[in-house]
């Protein structure tokens, strides 16, 4: 991995089909405070050093420390909600296993794998939707949201399901590091977002209007090498030829 590589030619774009996807995602802390920052700065990022801090065990694909070589990266459309409306294009650094042929991207810890509004976008609003007593979903969307961002309440309901099956999945691996005696299953949509909020509680997740405490939730998870919520590539029903 200490092999020199030159920096890798900007100008791609996304993907255009399912197969050119990566094969595996990995959660990455970019160690900006911002995402926007994060873009702004690629171009200067040191992707050897960043790869010898990440990958301790060497390449995810097939074990071994020199086969890695850098990809042109390619773009994803990000939409953040909070704590003011902003969307643009970020870069998702992509490298390739030349043993194996395949390759993996380093999503930033940000984002949600194959989600365009930021996780904290999709927290913060339904947190925000738990404290409206008597209105819906499409309500909140309709009425609590910028008018731009294209957010409606059956959105609403799909962030929710992913949002709590990351939070369940993991639970026993949370039970460990923080006190989830709050934390009760839900029934019903209001049950449900409660236990989301409790959740986020726990863990020290602060909704509108300090949104804050998601940074530092999602860099403890680094550990796992798997993203809290969603679902990465190499997690789904099928692979990715490369």
């Amino acid at each position: 991995m200490k092999q020199k590589r030159g920096k890798p030619k900007l100008g791609g774009t996304a993907f255009p089909h399912r197969w050119l996807e990566p094969a595996i995602q990995l959660p990455y802390d970019t160690e900006f405070d911002s995402i926007w920052k994060y873009q702004k700065a690629f171009d200067n990022i040191d992707w050897d050093e960043v790869l010898e801090s990440r990958l301790e065990d060497g390449c995810p694909l097939c074990g071994g420390s020199d086969c890695i070589r850098i990809l042109t990266p390619y773009r994803r459309e990000v939409i953040e909600l909070f704590p003011r409306y902003r969307e643009g294009r970020l870069w998702i650094a992509r490298f390739q296993c030349r043993n194996t042929k395949k390759t993996f991207s380093l999503l930033p810890l940000e984002l949600t794998p194959y989600c365009r509004y930021t996780t904290g976008s999709m927290l913060w609003t339904l947190l925000l939707a738990g404290r409206t007593e008597g209105m819906s979903l499409f309500s909140v969307a309709e009425k609590l949201l910028d008018p731009d961002c294209r957010v409606n309440g059956s959105m609403l309901f799909y962030w929710h399901g992913i949002l709590l099956r990351g939070f369940r999945r993991n639970h026993a691996w949370l039970h460990r590091r923080f006190d989830m005696s709050a934390v009760i299953p839900g029934g019903d949509r209001a049950g449900c977002l409660r236990e989301l909020a409790a959740y986020c509680q726990a863990v020290g997740i602060r909704g509108p209007p300090d949104y804050n405490g998601l940074d530092a939730f999602c860099r403890s998870t680094l550990a796992s090498n798997q993203f809290m919520f969603g679902v990465a590539s190499q997690h789904r029903g099928y692979r990715f030829a490369s």
